[in-house]
């Protein structure tokens, strides 16, 4: 147990508990996906991730873009085979590293899947760019955009201790994260990452 004021960490110093993150850099070029997907298989593993402890948790990849197929593919890359090591496959509720692709997913059932994990979770939603189109999110620079997106994922952090991170994109030609000043505030880290860094 932790006392008043301690952060329990998913990873040691950079994912607290009850958190939201935004993970954001150049589409198809900064390797976002394939970054997130190793945490995520080190979180469900309970394995060191960058050399930094971290604390096992369930976890669930949504996989907007790639779809399920892509992503086993990518997860069969990265040596998920075999007993004792993570479940990917969709189901209700996450039993160990669950995947998730586009297909049949709104906003509401997503918070919903969340909502029934019976124990804090770690979530990759990847890109949010996708969930922005669900609930017809135009500005990302709007504060009551942002807020009717982020802000039931907020609570959802708070009442369960699940810790969320939002995979997103620079702006198109840019070198810099989209959305910054409204999505700023409603987070509680922001990572950027660049090719070769």
């Amino acid at each position: 147990a932790t006392h008043a004021g301690e952060l329990n960490w998913i990873v040691d110093g950079i994912v607290p508990e009850a958190s939201i993150i935004i993970v954001a850099g150049p589409a198809k070029r900064a390797r976002k996906t394939l970054c997130m997907s190793w945490l995520g298989l080190c979180v469900a593993r309970g394995e060191p991730f960058l050399g930094r402890a971290v604390g096992r948790r369930d976890v669930v990849y949504v996989y907007f873009e790639d779809g399920i197929a892509r992503a086993g593919r990518r997860l069969t890359q990265m040596g998920v085979a075999g007993p004792g090591t993570p479940i990917v496959h969709p189901r209700q509720d996450p039993p160990f590293y669950t995947v998730y692709g586009r297909q049949g997913w709104n906003d509401s059932g997503l918070l919903g899947r969340l909502e029934l994990a019976p124990h804090p979770l770690l979530v990759v939603i990847d890109p949010l760019v996708y969930l922005e189109s669900m609930l017809g999110v135009k500005d990302e620079n709007t504060a009551l955009d942002i807020e009717r997106l982020l802000g039931p994922f907020r609570e959802l952090c708070q009442r369960r201790r699940h810790t969320v991170i939002f995979v997103h994109h620079f702006a198109k030609n840019s070198p810099q994260k989209r959305g910054s000043s409204a999505l700023d505030g409603s987070t509680d880290g922001w990572w950027d990452m660049h090719p070769g860094t």
